[in-house]
């Protein structure tokens, strides 16, 4: 048998030896039959023997130069289609043959982004979640992914030798992304300075790409191959996830075709043309030369040229998880990168506006106050805390405290908008009177032209008829102010200044965050000139020309005068006039946070204030129009609210 299986092989070596036209074919079956990742996955759409009188349609080039790869597989179509493409999340970070850096100054534009507010820094630095690169003063680039369900006032970036802090201000993503973000660079946009002296370096920036590539298909040609790419950024040790180090991997090589070549046989997509880095050539993949095994994974990795340019960030990976690296033995897959196009530079200059806007109506802090009133639950029964806990698990946990919320008429209540914009009703309770009752959510309404950071937007939660064993508000309810401003510019004349306004609103008690107080603050001054007058020395900010609310004049606020050190502090608390009539809505704050309070001696700053407007009026009738539908089924139809609504933003 072994004798006959010979003599047929040799047969087909010479005839093929003698017929150039047969080996052709046979070197092409055998290219087809194997999928050019070469890991023995068979491929049985194989075309058949052609017609020995038909002219093969193709001109066969072997593998002569060790260094040259097919040129067939380097040719990307014109629009690819990633519809059926999974552009899988980077894994745990690791790496195998890369060279630490020992100096991390010697990149001194490449930061840690750490998912940890910076005053928490003696505690933790973890998680960190990417790598960044700064590119200008405060502004850094990373993967989109990174910062996509990232918060800003959880954030800080670490850089340096010496770990030099700097914390976050915004981030900012494309509008307009690709699927699962795995084009699409980030940017980090980070304030001057943090207490202490550590602030965001003026200089020694990475250098950005000459020429970015333009958003159109070929865009493909324009980024050739090129095996002298080096990938560089940060990972956190395994043993010790607080411990950070910097790595690069160099001689690289990057292509529109390399993922194309290697991940379909591990993922079943049909077309992975995209740009991506290797640690070796598609022809060399198989061959688990030591070069081809080196490998660097992280979130946010820069990749640069030989002259130190950006070329992308590295945005995701498949098939590099632990126990797939350990199958292959050892044996990478290529990363995939984002690189910079026309959108680029179009996020570049929304950061450099966010960078250069002065005037940040910050978010309420930690819920505090001293110097107010304690009162009695049942005293303002139209006063409810805000839930963001179904009201199936009261038995459970009465936190999180996010807002206080006010009724204002039957199943409708107004809080500020902010406290709103991410919070779900499927997941929110109010809780009101002296037992206190509970009120499950329908809906919440919040302007649909709203203001910059929602500033001076009032929101509005409509509730269910009742839950059983409780009761929704029949009355008393909050009286609206009687006279709303206009939307005129004029209306800051309306809103004159007035010393004899009152503050009332929940907040949770820093020992026990479940136990819940109502408090007041009166004899409190407001002016549309006092924030303007007080924070731009605190902020740099040229126009704070907003409703506030303080418990001093702007002439005694140096001075320290115990009514001046009196705050109450919380999201959603109302302020009101001498005749209890609703005057807005408390929605932010800023230089109000617990250290820097301290660092003033406990003196506080003032409190921006929401006034109802004509669109608290649109938004009142939208309200209504919800609380009178008689819909019971809860998961509402994709555009059912909005359609009640048109001029609102339902949820």
């Amino acid at each position: 048998m072994q004798s006959t299986l010979l003599l047929v092989w040799l047969v087909c070596f010479c005839a093929g030896y003698m017929n150039p036209r047969l080996q052709r074919w046979l070197d092409e079956t055998r290219r087809k039959r194997f999928l050019p990742a070469t890991l023995g996955t068979f491929d049985d759409s194989a075309e058949p023997l052609p017609d020995a009188d038909q002219p093969l349609e193709y001109t066969y080039q072997s593998l002569q130069d060790a260094n040259q790869s097919p040129e067939g597989a380097n040719q990307p179509p014109d629009s690819p289609n990633h519809n059926n493409t999974n552009f899988c999340p980077m894994p745990v970070m690791q790496q195998q043959g890369a060279t630490l850096v020992e100096d991390a100054d010697l990149y001194p534009w490449a930061a840690r982004v750490i998912h940890t507010n910076w005053h928490e820094y003696a505690k933790t630095n973890i998680p960190m979640i990417c790598t960044a690169f700064g590119i200008q003063h405060r502004i850094y680039i990373t993967a989109a992914r990174c910062v996509y369900a990232a918060k800003p006032a959880h954030m800080h970036l670490r850089f340096g030798k010496w770990s030099t802090k700097v914390s976050v201000k915004a981030c900012v993503t494309p509008r307009h992304s690709t699927k699962q973000l795995f084009d699409d660079i980030g940017f980090i946009v980070t304030w001057i300075s943090i207490a202490g002296g550590e602030a965001a370096p003026r200089e020694n920036f990475v250098p950005q790409p000459s020429k970015p590539r333009t958003g159109e298909s070929y865009w493909f040609q324009d980024w050739v191959p090129y095996d002298n790419y080096k990938v560089i950024g940060y990972i956190a040790e395994e043993k010790s996830r607080e411990n950070h180090s910097l790595y690069v991997l160099d001689d690289m090589y990057g292509s529109n075709s390399v993922c194309n070549q290697h991940l379909p046989a591990q993922k079943g997509s049909q077309d992975y043309w995209t740009a991506c880095v290797h640690s070796c050539q598609p022809h060399q993949h198989s061959s688990k030369r030591p070069p081809c095994l080196r490998y660097l994974l992280g979130l946010g990795h820069a990749v640069l040229d030989d002259k130190n340019e950006l070329v992308g960030i590295v945005t995701w990976s498949c098939g590099n998880e632990p126990t797939a690296l350990a199958r292959r033995g050892g044996l990478p897959l290529p990363l995939g990168v984002a690189v910079p196009d026309d959108r680029y530079q179009q996020n570049l200059k929304c950061a450099m506006k966010v960078r250069e806007n002065q005037r940040d109506f910050c978010p309420m802090p930690v819920m505090q106050q001293q110097g107010a009133t304690l009162l009695e639950r049942g005293d303002y029964p139209w006063a409810a805390t805000v839930i963001h806990t179904a009201w199936q698990l009261h038995t459970v946990t009465s936190a999180p405290l996010i807002c206080t919320a006010f009724g204002v008429k039957y199943r409708i209540w107004i809080t500020a908008a902010r406290c709103l914009i991410t919070a779900k009703p499927a997941h929110m309770h109010l809780r009101y009177g002296k037992k206190p009752f509970k009120v499950k959510v329908k809906t919440c309404v919040i302007p649909l032209h709203s203001t910059k950071q929602f500033f001076d937007d009032i929101g509005f939660i409509v509730t269910w008829e009742s839950i059983p064993g409780e009761y929704t508000l029949g009355g008393p309810y909050l009286p609206e102010l009687k006279k709303p401003r206009t939307s005129e510019n004029n209306w800051f004349q309306d809103w004159v200044s007035y010393e004899n306004y009152k503050i009332i609103g929940f907040i949770a008690e820093e020992k026990s965050p479940e136990n819940h107080s109502l408090y007041m603050i009166d004899d409190m001054f407001g002016s549309n000139s006092m924030c303007n007058q007080i924070l731009p020395a605190q902020k740099g900010s040229q126009d704070y020309w907003a409703a506030c609310v303080h418990s001093c004049q702007p002439h005694q606020h140096s001075s320290k005068r115990p009514p001046c050190l009196r705050y109450l502090l919380g999201l959603g608390h109302a302020v009101l006039d001498d005749k209890n009539e609703l005057v807005g809505i408390v929605t932010w704050s800023c230089g109000n946070e617990p250290a820097a309070l301290a660092r003033r001696g406990g003196l506080p700053l003032p409190l921006g204030v929401a006034v109802p407007d004509d669109r608290y009026q649109q938004n009142m009738l939208c309200a209504e129009a919800l609380a009178k539908d008689g819909r019971a089924d809860v998961n509402y139809y994709a555009g059912y609210l909005q359609s009640v609504c048109p001029f609102s933003t339902s949820s």
